[in-house]
């Protein structure tokens, strides 16, 4: 990889520039330079804390949760993960299933499947028709837990790659 050098007053220089100092001794940086800086401050500001969605209601189901009254964004401890999480149960008057209040949360990683099966109890009817049967989604991006939200790490990501090749597009075309 080439070189990057930023221009110093008074240089008529027009290189592709990364970082630009205006003193004497300038360091100039690769191209690897500029995209390690861009993801370090992706990743601080990816590890400043996984936020998720907090919702224990009736619309917390498959409503969007920056429309559910009940909705709130929470900010959760080292180690956790989102989750949304579910109790099915089968109504035996009725021969059919049913869902009740769903629950968007933080919680530790400890007993938390990315999705646990619900197969196994769901053919017991007795045991599904009483203490019902939960399933439990959870993931480790930003407002995951939601309905349909694009977390906020992919889109940091997605932005880092478009500058590293702005930058070498820049970088040719000089």
């Amino acid at each position: 990889m080439g070189r990057v050098t930023g221009a110093v007053r008074g240089s008529n220089r027009k290189d592709g520039v990364c970082f630009a100092r205006s003193t004497a001794n300038m360091r100039t940086m690769t191209w690897a330079d500029c995209l390690l800086l861009l993801l370090l401050s992706s990743a601080i500001a990816i590890s400043s804390g996984l936020d998720c969605w907090k919702c224990v209601g009736p619309d917390c189901d498959d409503t969007s949760m920056e429309q559910s009254e009940f909705a709130e964004r929470m900010t959760c401890e080292e180690g956790a993960s989102c989750q949304k999480a579910w109790l099915e149960f089968y109504d035996l008057e009725l021969n059919q299933s049913r869902t009740s209040i769903t629950v968007r949360s933080c919680s530790y990683r400890i007993g938390c499947n990315e999705i646990i099966d619900t197969t196994d109890c769901k053919e017991d009817k007795q045991r599904y028709a009483g203490l019902g049967c939960e399933t439990r989604y959870c993931c480790d991006g930003d407002l995951c837990n939601g309905v349909g939200i694009t977390s906020s790490n992919t889109i940091a990501l997605v932005t880092a790659v478009t500058v590293a090749i702005i930058f070498q597009l820049h970088r040719y075309a000089n």
